[in-house]
């Protein structure tokens, strides 16, 4: 059948339903045609519409409409208002539900059970009765000073239909048995349970019947429905609340039970309120009850699956309280070679290491103490009577209410980790024995190092020196005499005495900043820059023009250190450049986070890419002493500096195109 087609059959259905049993409770309305304290219609719509979705509200409105068509003393606008808030109740009814009570099976729980009440039943049914009974009021078909008195009879009705016939129906229609076997004992039981029911019914309903006059007997209603809701859960007690609801109506309409009086409306009124309060009281004790059930069912199979997980562990998991050990898996009871009921609750203890046994314990107890994560270390004897070292680790536990209830953890064999960490620390303890012993060699090392500097500077540079000064003495004195070549011969000899002695010095200067001493502060390299090249004719036009783009950020370096990396850097802006090129060099800077980079870019060969990589290292050179003076220490002198001082340098060139060195500091004050 197309889905169209089920939907019209369904409204249809439920149409005629909904007519009927409105015509019945329009039977029992004796304040008003329209008015019945008895409305079972509004548990039915309420209930088709979860079961079976909005799409059936027209199948409501229609039932409604026809039941106030067919009743006589109202009006087709006032049978159409009574209509749409029959509808409007069924609809806000199924939302809030379905918003906030779980929406069908609102009635399984305990909670839900309240929202529902508070939050669908009570909304849904007053808009009703506003709905319906200001229609006859408007209309005519009622008198205004009964307003109050119809509204209330018109809410109860609706109120007492979703507390009785919806959850019946929501629980008992679609319900499938599980397990179809008969429990013969839980049958016989069923009837013992449905007899007790007919027979309160009975004696508190139908008293002058069988005892010749009434007696205040209603709260014997009430065993009955929490056994009910007890034993049979929310579907038994929702039965039996429609059984003694439909004993105690029949009883009461024929003028017996307690809640009889000449005025049949408020017979059903006090009647209908204590159905509702003794249904719900049912409802709420079998939802308690079934939770509680589930929750005993769930932790059974979670200790369960907890034991079989922790069984097919290969580490020793345990669980313990204050007074100790309550579980222990089958790792556990296999490594000690003890059945489990002889490491519950302490005796683990005398398993553990007598060295070891206090600290252990006091470990866990500053743990416990302060409900953090425990894990310690511990040796214990194994069941082949060797002592193993375990890792504990333990994670706190705690009840429900908040309160510390232990611990769970597990314990790992780690002997061959603890040895191999022994063997560590062993090593290392070698390790830095070998290293005192190196450190204090090299250390005489360097002593003899400085003692070579010192006799390189003093012992090596006097001959030097002398080459240098006698030469130069031989050339003046002598050289017009002898003429060339030997007075070319005295010049190159000048020359390579010069360029050794230069060699030395820096030889010597690269040495100190390996090893001396420095102190950082903030230097104003503007200034540094302007004092070097007032001290450096070659540095000044006309022999060179050097820009300075102010300002410059001070650095924070050493000042001697400094000083020699700008210097060098500057000689080598103004050396390499081609024949016959003046010099022109441009000095700026460029923040760089919290460092300083200094540019100086010049017009000069530039340098090669493959060549750029081992600039930097000593004795460097890319072209001949011939064409460019130098011994090819400078640049590693600069870059020594800088790392001396927390700093960097590098360069970007291009052959033909000039070379970009920089020094980068982190910034001065």
């Amino acid at each position: 059948m197309p889905r169209y087609a089920s939907t019209i059959a369904a409204n249809l259905l439920l149409a005629g339903v909904y007519f009927c049993i409105g015509k019945f409770g329009l039977k029992l309305a004796f304040l008003h045609t329209s008015a019945s304290p008895v409305w079972p219609p509004t548990g039915l719509a309420l209930a088709a519409l979860l079961l079976w979705g909005y799409r059936l509200w027209p199948g409501v409105f229609a039932g409604a409409l026809l039941v106030n068509l067919t009743t006589l003393g109202t009006s087709v606008v006032a049978d159409t208002g009574i209509a749409v808030g029959n509808t409007l109740e069924a609809l806000l009814g199924a939302w809030f539900t379905h918003r906030f009570a779980n929406g069908p099976r609102a009635f399984e729980r305990a909670q839900d059970i309240l929202r529902f009440v508070a939050l669908a039943a009570i909304p849904s049914t007053a808009l009703s009765a506003t709905f319906g009974v200001t229609s006859l009021c408007v209309d005519g078909a009622a008198p205004w000073p009964q307003y109050l008195a119809i509204w209330v009879t018109w809410w109860l009705g609706d109120f007492v239909s979703d507390i009785v016939v919806a959850p019946f129906l929501l629980l008992w229609i679609g319900w499938r048995a599980r397990d179809r076997t008969i429990d013969v004992k839980r049958a016989i039981e069923g009837v013992g349970l449905l007899l007790s029911i007919f027979a309160a019914g009975l004696i508190v309903f139908l008293a002058p019947m069988i005892f010749g006059k009434s007696y205040p007997f209603a709260y014997l209603a009430i065993p009955p429905l929490l056994w009910a809701g007890y034993r049979f859960g929310p579907r038994g007690a929702a039965a039996c609340a429609l059984i003694m609801s439909s004993v105690a109506l029949w009883g009461t309409l024929r003028g017996f039970g307690p809640f009889a009086r000449p005025d049949p409306n408020l017979s059903l009124l006090f009647l209908q309120a204590f159905m509702a309060t003794v249904t719900l009281t049912a409802l709420v004790v079998a939802a308690l009850v079934t939770e509680s059930k589930r929750a005993a069912q769930a932790m059974g199979e979670s200790e369960a699956r907890f034991r079989l997980l922790a069984d097919s562990a290969p580490v020793l998991i345990w669980v313990n309280d204050r007074q100790g050990c309550q579980f222990v898996n089958r790792a556990y009871t296999e490594f000690f070679g003890s059945p489990m009921d002889d490491l519950l609750g302490f005796g683990w203890a005398k398993f553990v290491h007598p060295d070891d046994y206090n600290r252990y314990v006091e470990g866990y107890k500053r743990a416990a103490a302060a409900l953090v994560p425990f894990r310690g270390e511990v040796r214990c004897r194994r069941a082949d009577g060797e002592y193993r070292w375990l890792l504990s680790t333990g994670l706190p536990r705690f009840l429900p209410s908040g309160e510390f209830a232990g611990y769970v953890g597990s314990s790992t064999d780690i002997t061959e980790i603890v040895q191999a960490r022994e063997t560590l620390a062993r090593s290392r303890k070698e390790l830095e024995d070998l290293v005192l012993e190196r450190t204090a060699k090299l250390r005489e090392s360097i002593a003899e190092l400085e003692a070579f500097s010192y006799s390189l500077s003093h012992d090596m540079r006097a001959p030097i020196r002398a080459i240098q000064g006698f030469s130069q003495i031989a050339l003046t004195e002598f050289g017009e005499k002898v003429g060339p070549p030997a007075t070319d011969y005295l010049k190159k000899v000048i020359s390579a005495a010069t360029r050794m002695d230069r060699l030395i010095q820096d030889v010597l200067t690269l040495s100190r900043l390996s090893r001396q001493e420095i102190t950082l502060a903030s230097i104003d390299v503007e200034k540094l820059i302007r004092d070097i090249i007032s001290e450096r004719p070659e540095l000044q036009p006309p022999r060179a023009d050097i820009e300075i783009v102010s300002p410059l950020p001070s650095m924070r370096g050493h000042m001697a250190s400094l000083t020699q990396c700008v210097t060098n850097l500057l000689d080598n802006a103004v050396k390499f450049v081609s024949r016959g090129v003046k010099p022109r060099v441009r000095v700026y800077s460029e923040l760089v986070q919290q460092h300083v980079r200094l540019w100086i870019e010049d017009n000069g060969i530039g340098i090669p890419p493959e060549a750029q990589r081992q600039l930097f290292q000593m004795f460097s050179r890319l072209h001949s002493e011939r064409d460019y003076a130098g011994t090819g220490i400078g640049l590693a002198i600069v870059r020594k500096a800088a790392e001396r001082m927390g700093g960097q340098t590098g360069v970007e060139s291009e052959p033909g195109r000039g070379s970009r060195f920089w020094l980068q500091l982190p910034r001065g004050e």
